[in-house]
């Protein structure tokens, strides 16, 4: 039985204790969304620890004109559609991720939608386009190719 179900059935709905929240029960009583919002809240030295390590690692060996540069290219992409689809996107991809030597320069910046920025990962453009190839090629086929990586 999932954590924090207990006495429910299969078929049963929880709603968020919350007032006036009609979402489905995650944990402790409350919707995901409420159950991220306490967590935020608890952890708040948590995650500017964090935040200020990424800014670091992401702006590490940058002058400032190359970080003047990197935020005056981040607004001219801005309204840019996907570099890996063409749809509507919503974020920066770092095209060489940052924790594998990749920097906030702005030739290692592309605008992404969601789904290629967070199915990309650390993947090189070259490995992404080919599992993106295959992964099209095989849809709707369980007996389809499949990419793996190269051991390199």
């Amino acid at each position: 039985m999932a954590h924090g179900t207990e006495g429910l059935s299969k078929g049963d709905r929880r709603s968020c204790s919350k007032e006036g929240c009609d979402r489905q029960y995650y944990a402790h009583g409350v919707c995901r969304q409420h159950y991220d919002d306490v967590w935020r809240e608890k952890n708040r030295a948590r995650i500017a620890g964090y935040q200020s390590r990424r800014r670091e690692q992401v702006a590490a060996g940058m002058t400032r004109d190359e970080i003047s540069e990197a935020l005056e290219y981040r607004e001219l992409i801005a309204n840019d559609p996907c570099a890996y689809c063409g749809a509507l996107s919503t974020s920066v991809d770092h095209i060489e991720a940052v924790h594998v030597g990749g920097s906030d320069r702005w030739t290692n910046l592309a605008r992404a939608c969601q789904s290629c920025n967070s199915s990309k990962k650390a993947k090189s453009i070259l490995e992404f386009m080919l599992w993106r190839q295959a992964r099209s090629e095989g849809a709707g086929d369980a007996g389809g190719p499949r990419w793996t990586p190269s051991p390199i």
